[in-house]
């Protein structure tokens, strides 16, 4: 068995599918989606589709929520599209999460949302059902221990020292320097206070991909951004978390 985790995807359909191809899972590979599936490339429908159907095809498939995706389901409960979110104690997936901005509007337009509402047809009325039931079906972290280690796949980072039962959901979706940061002078050997996992994270482009950290594998490759303006981005990158190999398109 392989433990797959994939960065931030961004409506990249045709780097996904070519990257899905290298990769060739198995049903007995467990893959993990980090998140932030929508926004910035051009075929947000076309890659929730494909992921619709790939869960199907792999049935032991992880789908992890990203910030981009949260604020979409805000923007859709807040036109009262989609009720509004349970405020339970404990969340479990993202559409369980209410929307931290009163007005997730600007903030979903800011970060590529025009692009996504455009692709669907310039209406939020247009998102098929499926796609934003699986929106918000996705986790907000997924732990699965392989002999012995203990990964924590989730898609910007925690809260160092924080138990993972204490965290806040805008930290899991959203938070970079507090937590790559974490350490000082020993910021490259620290396990950020979370008890010897491993963290398999999203959100941040430009930190080293998979990286050489003993607790940290970061995975965002910024996909959407130019290689030519940054070195080693505009990729699409899968890991296998338990040797480290990667690949990417």
């Amino acid at each position: 068995m392989r433990l797959l985790a994939v960065g931030d995807i961004h409506g990249y359909l045709d780097k996904l599918t070519a990257l899905m191809e290298m990769v060739a899972p198995t049903l007995e590979d467990r893959v993990v989606f980090l998140g932030d599936y929508i926004d910035r490339g051009p075929d947000t429908p076309g890659v929730i589709e494909y992921l619709i159907g790939f869960g199907k095809k792999f049935p032991k498939t992880i789908f992890i929520g990203g910030n981009h995706d949260h604020l979409l389901l805000g923007v859709l409960q807040s036109h009262d599209i989609i009720p509004f979110a349970n405020r339970a104690k404990k969340y479990k997936r993202i559409g369980e999460v209410p929307v931290f901005d009163y007005t997730p509007g600007p903030a979903f337009i800011r970060n590529g949302g025009f692009k996504t509402v455009r692709q669907y047809g310039g209406d939020l009325l247009d998102i098929p059902r499926s796609h934003i039931e699986f929106l918000a079906d996705c986790y907000l972290y997924h732990e699965e221990t392989v002999d012995r280690q203990t990964y924590l796949f989730v898609h910007a980072g925690v809260f160092p020292s924080r138990s993972l039962e204490k965290q806040y959901p805008e930290h899991l979706l959203w938070i970079r320097n507090p937590f790559y940061l974490h350490g000082g002078r020993k910021k490259e050997t620290t396990d950020y206070g979370m008890g010897g996992r491993i963290i398999v994270h999203g959100h941040t482009p430009g930190l080293e991909v998979p990286g050489t950290h003993p607790y940290r594998i970061s995975l965002d490759s910024g996909v959407y951004q130019n290689p030519e303006e940054f070195e080693g981005r505009g990729r699409l990158t899968c890991c296998n978390v338990l040797t480290r190999e990667i690949w990417q398109m």
